[in-house]
């Protein structure tokens, strides 16, 4: 849920549509036009990749991109329900849905199934004597998650100027279902858990794949060893001892990452050069059937790099079991 004059942004956070044909919905509370930035996320897929928006059944804009580029699908859209459908491969990276120039306020409501988005589920929020709807109330929770350290969830985040809500009939159903929701203790006004949309969770994802802090640390994470090693290591020359150099600053960011609360602190949390990665590729190439595991680690792989790390994230506190014997 969203609401501006202007503008609405649907998304802000890196969308992972995994497996080809997904679909995700939003409805549009009023005609206007909506846009979806999209990118290839393989560099080894020979074809383009599509994303398509559709409305009654009927396609009314798409585009592609090629292995590694972005692209930009745009399509005006009437009220109702609008379906974005993309193939395998696929990062929405930002859907913003632009209302008719005769709007002033615009709801947009999404069911969402998603890691990187959250569903806000509160409405009619008082504070003193304006009435806020869960659309309004949009950019105070995006300020309170994006202020947040990465040592706190937002889970019984108290609004202080908040003195009620429409209260949920089931907060934890609601929960379960994904939806981030205020909560009335009988003192505050908080927040019930920071959960995103992700209630129906894939094939080989966990429990954890449900909170914000979890999906903000693996963001974190993927963006600043992707952006360093694009900056600082693309175009180098392949040597082991590059490999090595590597290595050794994906462990040292994770060490920092230990005292900054995102990993861990228990936990060997490390990075090394992936000897099964290594060997499979080398394997389309020449017979490795006789190679050791030190000669595949050191072997050359052209122009490709494989590192595979193991790490624990820091998860946040929210549930207390306090056992009492009295004698």
């Amino acid at each position: 849920n969203a609401t501006s004059e202007k503008n609405i942004s649907v998304s802000t956070n890196s969308i992972k549509m995994n497996g080809a044909g997904r679909e995700i919905e939003f409805i549009a509370g009023i005609a206007g036009r909506v846009k979806v930035n999209f990118a290839h996320n393989s560099t080894t897929a020979e074809d383009p990749r599509t994303l398509s928006i559709m409305q009654n059944g009927a396609v009314v804009g798409s585009a592609a991109a090629e292995p590694g580029s972005a692209g930009t699908a745009e399509a005006d859209v009437a009220v109702g329900s609008v379906v974005i459908t993309v193939s395998d491969s696929v990062n929405i990276t930002d859907i913003a849905f632009t209302p008719s120039a005769s709007a002033e306020v615009v709801e947009v409501t999404a069911n969402w199934n998603e890691p990187g988005i959250v569903s806000f589920n509160t409405d009619n929020i008082v504070c003193g004597t304006v009435t806020y709807s869960k659309a309004q109330f949009c950019p105070r929770i995006a300020g309170i998650l994006a202020g947040l350290p990465m040592t706190r969830s937002a889970t019984y985040y108290s609004i202080p100027e908040a003195d009620s809500i429409t209260e949920s009939e089931d907060p934890e159903a609601d929960v379960a279902g994904g939806h981030l929701i205020l909560i009335n203790d009988g003192e505050n006004i908080k927040i019930a858990s920071e959960t995103n949309s992700y209630h129906s969770l894939a094939t080989g994802d966990t429990e954890d794949m449900k909170s914000i802090k979890t999906i903000e640390s693996m963001d974190l994470i993927r963006d600043d060893i992707r952006t360093t090693f694009e900056n600082e290591y693309i175009g180098i020359n392949n040597s082991y001892d590059n490999k090595a150099i590597f290595v050794g600053a994906v462990r040292q960011y994770f060490s920092e990452l230990v005292k900054e609360g995102v990993l861990y602190d228990e936990y060997n949390n490390t990075a090394d050069i992936d000897i099964e990665a290594q060997r499979s590729y080398l394997a389309t190439k020449y017979d490795v059937s006789k190679m050791s595991d030190a000669e595949i680690l050191t072997a050359n792989t052209g122009k490709n790099v494989f590192i595979s790390a193991d790490i624990q994230l820091c998860d946040a506190i929210e549930n207390l079991t306090f056992g009492v014997l009295m004698s």
